[in-house]
């Protein structure tokens, strides 16, 4: 019996104590809440700025999480990355109803609290929709840390398509750089200046997080590697001068594609089919049907290949190196048919003049064949040669 009223009165006592503390919590949340609320000490539409000629800087720090889903014919790709906004907002500092005057650490609040502060309306300019938006909105990948001093960091995860104006000239040993634009939606340079707020020594301000086993890349279905290529800041000059120009974070972001499996899948074959077509002139000439069937067996080969090369490849109004090396391939194909069909002619007229009885000491066909046997691969390899020194040493 006695036993049973101690454990009563601990459990009384244990729930009281946790009562207390949670409303402790709610109390400063609440009264963070009133302090929001009251429009004669905070407007969330006012940027917190104690100067009208000093606007509010915002420090930015990105890591970018994963790079997939890159579509060459819509000309995006995914991205998902975490974004954390500093800056002082000074309407909040050494608010004793909301912080403890002596506390200098932050402390966290609910994704909700986002919708009474004033947020500087972040957005990424080149996103493929408008969901990007970073302009307050409550999210549950939103956190909230706030400072006694002011001091506020808001951290974000978005995932997005954004737009990539990728060049396929020098495709598949292309190089393609890409970029994240971040500018503020709400505001202009004079009430928000932007800037990369580096955490370490060695940070940035934008960080490609570690997803692979070496860490140095990410991984995706087409490239081997992305790298940060560059980071800066600059103004956007406004089109239209009544909207102001705009305080923009520019991250530049270099994709390096896998050539290998091009390599394989495309070039070797290719210069298989080539090389077969010289096979033919060392056939006799004599043997028509042997020659046109090995001919047109090699042609069709050649044109399965390059449509299901051109499957997965889009469309574009200039030139490719794809397009040039299929192309060289096809005219030396185009060039052993017109080889072939000369010989036949002279062979057929040197036969007509030994019929004939009359004198024709020399056999052109067989000095046709002979030339073409040494220009054929001589010519070829010249030109791929030529064509791998141009493209491959592209950067």
């Amino acid at each position: 019996m006695f036993i049973n009223v101690q454990k009563s009165h601990f459990y009384t006592v244990f729930l009281l104590m946790w009562m207390v503390a949670r409303c402790e919590i709610v109390d400063q949340g609440w009264s963070l809440r009133q302090l929001l609320h009251d429009p004669k000490k905070y407007s969330k539409m006012l940027a917190p700025k104690q100067n009208d000629h000093i606007p509010v800087k915002v420090g930015v720090n990105i890591g970018i999480i994963h790079i997939g889903d890159i579509n060459m014919a819509k000309k995006t790709y995914w991205i998902s990355f975490h974004i954390k906004m500093y800056w002082n907002d000074y309407r909040l500092r050494n608010n004793s109803n909301a912080f403890d005057e002596d506390d200098e650490s932050y402390r966290s609040y609910r994704p909700e609290l986002i919708e009474y502060l004033w947020t500087p309306g972040l957005f990424v300019t080149n996103a493929f929709e408008h969901e990007s938006y970073l302009n307050g909105n409550t999210n549950e990948n939103i956190l909230i840390s706030i400072r006694n001093n002011g001091d506020i960091i808001i951290a974000v995860i978005v995932s997005t398509d954004i737009r990539c104006n990728f060049d396929l000239s020098y495709y598949p040993f292309d190089t393609q750089r890409c970029k994240i634009i971040i500018e503020s939606f709400s505001y202009t340079e004079h009430d928000v200046m932007f800037y990369f707020k580096t955490e370490t020594r060695d940070d940035k301000g934008v960080e490609i997080i570690k997803v692979d086993l070496d860490g140095t890349s990410i991984p995706t279905n087409e490239f081997k590697r992305v790298t940060m290529k560059d980071i800066y800041s600059y103004h956007r000059i406004s089109y239209e001068k009544q909207f102001g120009n705009r305080s923009q974070l520019v991250v530049s972001l270099r994709f390096e594609r896998f050539v290998e499996s091009h390599i394989v899948t495309v070039f070797l074959p290719l210069n298989c089919i080539v090389a077969m077509s010289y096979v033919t002139f060392w056939i006799d000439r004599r043997s028509v049907p042997a020659r046109s069937a090995f001919s047109v067996s090699i042609t069709l080969t050649l044109m399965t290949l390059i449509v299901n090369t051109y499957h997965n490849v889009p469309n574009v109004p200039y030139v490719r190196s794809l397009d040039v090396a299929f192309s060289i391939a096809i005219l030396f194909l185009m060039g052993s048919l017109l080889e072939f069909a000369v010989v036949i002619n002279l062979e057929k007229r040197h036969s007509k003049l030994r019929d004939r009885g009359l004198p024709n000491k020399r056999n052109y066909a067989r000095q046709v064949e002979s030339i073409a046997k040494i220009i054929y691969p001589v010519a070829y390899m010249l030109c791929m040669l030529i064509y791998y020194i141009y493209y491959i040493s592209y950067e």
